[in-house]
This record gives C-alpha cells, sequence and structure tokens, in this order.
C-alpha cells in the first residue's frame, strides 16, 4: 500500500513539473485591495484570480481626484499588480459635507470646523479637508512613512517627525538629469505623501574634444552635458581657413560644428624705404592687409610710385615704390652761385 502511494506522489510531482514547464501554471492576481473612493474595472472581466496581463483600470468616485494624476492603470504580471497603487483624494475647492456620500461610503466624519484657519480644534487636531466629510478636525498625529531615496538621487533636509504638510525635496545627483516624478513630496492629512519619486538618467554627455592644431581653446571644462559651449580661436600669427570658432553639445552626445582649422599666416617681407622718401608707421608682422604709407622729404617732389603699399592674400605688397625727384631751383648748402666768377691768383 505504501509503495503504491508512494507511486501516486511520484506521477502528482511529475505532472506538476510537466504543467510548469508547458506554461500549464500561470502566474495570477486576486482582486486588489480596496481603496477608498475608488472603482475598479478589470478587463477581461471576470471574477478573481485575475490571469497573468489582466489590466485593471482605477477611477476616483465625484468629488475626488486620483493621485498620482497621471496614473492609468495597472498589469497582473508575475502574480502581483504593478505599482505603486493610485489613491483617491479629495478636490478642496468644493470642500462641505455630504450626508448622502458619507452615508453610502460609511464615512465616520470627525468634528466639522469652519475652515483651515479658523478651525476651532482642540489639542492635537487640525481643521483639514476630509473628503465628502468636508473640513473636519484631524488628529496631526497622523503621520507619513519614511521616504526612500529614489536611485541617483539627493535628498534635501527631510528628517521626522513626517506630519501632515512636511515637505521633502528631492534632485538628481552630479552626472543625471531629471526624466520625471517630482522634487517636492508633502505629506498630506491622511498620511500619504503627494507627488510621485523623482526619476533620474544619467545625463547624456560629449566626449572631451581635442584642441586643433595652431588653435588656442576658450573656457571649456567638464562636465560636457547638453547645451555645453567650446571656443576655439587661432594662435598668433596663424590665421582661419575653415571650420567653426564654437563647438556645442547636443542632445544626443555629439559635438556640433567641425574643428577649426588655423594655417600659418601669410606674411609680405619688410618694405625697403626709397630713396629720399619718408615712411609712415609700418611695423610687423606684415600679414594680409597690412598698410605702409610714404611721402617724399622736404625738398622733393613725388614723380611716381605710389604713396600706399598694401599687403595681399598672396604675401605681395600691392603697388610700386615711390619715386621722389629733387624739386627744380633747389639749393644745397655746397652749390655755388652761378652769377660768383673766380679770378686765377696772381
Amino acid at each position: 500500500m505504501e509503495e503504491k502511494s508512494s507511486h501516486y506522489i511520484v506521477l502528482f510531482i511529475g505532472l506538476f513539473l510537466c504543467l510548469l514547464n508547458s506554461g500549464g501554471v500561470s502566474s495570477s492576481c486576486d482582486n486588489i485591495n480596496e481603496i477608498d473612493f475608488a472603482e475598479f474595472t478589470y478587463e477581461p472581466e471576470g471574477l478573481a484570480p485575475h490571469p497573468e496581463g489582466t489590466v485593471a483600470l482605477i477611477e476616483c468616485g465625484v468629488l475626488y481626484q486620483i493621485v498620482p494624476t497621471a496614473f492609468e492603470r495597472t498589469t497582473c504580471t508575475n502574480g502581483s499588480w504593478t505599482g505603486p497603487l493610485p489613491r483617491c483624494r479629495h478636490v478642496p475647492r468644493n470642500c462641505q459635507r455630504h450626508k448622502g456620500l458619507v452615508q453610502i461610503y460609511g464615512r465616520d466624519c470627525q468634528t466639522r470646523c469652519r475652515n483651515r484657519l479658523e478651525g476651532g480644534c482642540t489639542g492635537d487636531r487640525r481643521c483639514h479637508c476630509d473628503g465628502v466629510c468636508g473640513w473636519s478636525c484631524i488628529s496631526i498625529s497622523i503621520q507619513c512613512h519614511r521616504l526612500e531615496t529614489p536611485p541617483h538621487a539627493l535628498p534635501g533636509p527631510c528628517s521626522p517627525p513626517y506630519n501632515t504638510g512636511k515637505m521633502c525635496t528631492y534632485s538628481c545627483m552630479a552626472g543625471y538629469t531629471k526624466i520625471g516624478g517630482d522634487n517636492r513630496r508633502i505629506c498630506d492629512e491622511h498620511g500619504e505623501w503627494i507627488g510621485i519619486p523623482i526619476r533620474c538618467e544619467r545625463a547624456i554627455q560629449c566626449h572631451r574634444l581635442e584642441t586643433p592644431p595652431h588653435a588656442l581653446p576658450g573656457p571649456c571644462s567638464p562636465p560636457y552635458n547638453t547645451g555645453k559651449m567650446c571656443t576655439y580661436s587661432c594662435m598668433a600669427g596663424y590665421t582661419k581657413i575653415g571650420g567653426d570658432n564654437r563647438r556645442i553639445c547636443d542632445e544626443h552626445g555629439e559635438w556640433i560644428g567641425i574643428p577649426i582649422r588655423c594655417e600659418r599666416a601669410i606674411q609680405c617681407h619688410r618694405l625697403e624705404t626709397p630713396p629720399h622718401a619718408l615712411p609712415g608707421p609700418c611695423s610687423p608682422p606684415y600679414n594680409t592687409g597690412k598698410m605702409c604709407t610714404y611721402s617724399c622729404m622736404a625738398g622733393y617732389t613725388k614723380i611716381g610710385g605710389d604713396n600706399r603699399r598694401i599687403c595681399d592674400e598672396h604675401g605681395e605688397w600691392i603697388g610700386i615704390p615711390i619715386r621722389c625727384e629733387r624739386d627744380s631751383g633747389t639749393r644745397t648748402a655746397s652749390s655755388c652761385n652761378p652769377d660768383l666768377a673766380f679770378l686765377d691768383p696772381l
């Protein structure tokens, strides 16, 4: 008899394992626990347990708002409902007691109060909007649970007790950027945190740029996040022949623009001052566009050439040297008067 029982047990275990491996045993979910002032719709419709993949829609009743407001649905996955699940919060702009709804929802309303500021509540109670109960004296001893810091986030000051109105703030760590959720979470009068956890993702960054040959970088230090701008110019004695002076990191981690290209500036040779000419200001470097001016000395007149010489893009001086000639009738200290006669000595 014992051998026969053992035989059945072995068969049962084998059948169970076979069903499990073949997908015959699937995860399912029970009905969602009751949420105050909420109604549930399951797709596909049916009684619990609900099969894998069932979608549950949650809607709040009249005068209530679903929190978080972005919530749409939850799905049965691996035997549980994807969460966190929402709750229903009263919309306070129309905060009054509704006797009919109080009975329908079976609420046990607290002492009425007039408004937030003049509640007339005693002891450890404060006047808050309490759903269909309207403005009611709610115990301030109701506290929210301790919040867990979301991944890659930094908490601001947020120490217990977590009473109604307590605010906790969060920001993303260096190198991470916010992609969703809220920076502020506030504990409400029902002991629930308003808002959803902040979501941080590693910030997309560009690689470090290499400085192009013969170029000088402007301020450009890490991190190289989206929008970061790095500037470049050519060294002294070099001129830009292509590329961009500014490079900007885009949202895909790529640098907009192309590297600046610098080439040794083409220069003209030093000009010799023509005879009997006076040079104007003309000091090196003699880069493209450099202009040197000349005029004739006193007692000399220009008879040709140019007063201005300009260095062109090929390293050549535009124009020809000025030519100066002595003025006619001009005497020098060593010239003789033609009216003088020299006599031979006796």
